[in-house]
């Protein structure tokens, strides 16, 4: 019984030690990073920011304050570099999200399309079979065919849906954003300056598609309300257009030119108002 208690108790005093001595040691580590960054080799300095990158919201305070007054210039950009890490994992791994959903996407329609084409050969080959085996090939057209039909209804949109989520996601991988971790779960580009958003990249493929329809697309894509003008005709041709990878800025100019419209910002600068010329 003494001998379990002695155990108990040094394994306790023991424990503590080396849970003491294991944040210390964390603390050592963690200063010596930072003091990495001030060192005179490249290959140093380059890994103890990467590290500190892994671990960049346990010291965002810190980051922070050097990032706006160190006295050493390349301290604080290294600082900023660190703190932008987290945002651009963040994208980089929605990025590649959307691309998988995508691809998901376009297979699940492939493989929609080869059954809506199985039914109808099989439904064309029934021709002089029995009533029984012709009304089942014919039911099995219709729903294979219904099926296509409702893919199909929401292709185009969903295709765009998908352009704009891999550019987008793309586009803010390079941007060097802050945003301390916690928040990027919930954070969106709404949140960015109105003429950040505006250079948000966007990619669709307008076919015929209404002007209003296109606006907005346009307008759930870059988080900005776009609003018409109550002078504006409502007689515009529909929009023929396809864009890859090219600021929302710029893209909306184009779409706009192809229907006589111009675009300006609103007097309270949070919103697009489209009028005549």
């Amino acid at each position: 019984m003494r001998t379990a208690l002695t155990i108990l108790v040094f394994a306790t005093v023991v424990g503590g030690s080396f849970g003491s001595a294991g944040e210390a040691a964390a603390a050592r580590d963690s200063e010596q990073l930072f003091a990495d960054l001030r060192n005179d080799q490249f290959d140093v300095r380059k890994n103890a920011a990467e590290e500190l990158s892994r671990n960049a919201g346990q010291f965002w305070d810190r980051l922070k304050k050097m990032s706006e007054a160190d006295a050493d210039p390349d301290v604080r950009t290294q600082a900023l570099n660190i703190m932008a890490a987290p945002a651009q994992e963040y994208f980089k791994s929605a990025w590649e999200s959307a691309k998988k959903e995508a691809e998901g996407f376009e297979k699940e329609l492939q493989e929609q399309r080869k059954k809506y084409e199985a039914a109808t050969k099989e439904f064309a080959e029934k021709g002089s079979a029995p009533a029984a085996e012709r009304e089942a090939a014919e039911k099995k057209l219709a729903e294979t065919t219904r099926a296509w039909e409702a893919v199909q209804a929401g292709m185009k949109k969903k295709r765009n849906e998908f352009k704009v989520k891999i550019a987008r996601c793309g586009w803010l991988t390079t941007e060097n954003l802050i945003i301390p971790p916690a928040e990027l779960p919930g954070w969106t580009p709404a949140k960015l300056p109105i003429e950040k958003r505006m250079q948000l990249k966007v990619s669709f493929n307008f076919e015929d598609a209404k002007f209003k329809d296109a606006l907005e697309f346009v307008e759930s894509s870059i988080f900005i309300k776009i609003e018409v003008a109550p002078n504006f005709s409502d007689n515009v041709p529909n929009i023929n257009l396809s864009i890859t990878d090219m600021s929302a800025d710029l893209a909306l100019d184009w779409m706009l030119k192809l229907c006589g419209a111009t675009k300006k910002l609103s007097a309270e600068g949070d919103r697009i108002i489209i009028d005549s010329p």
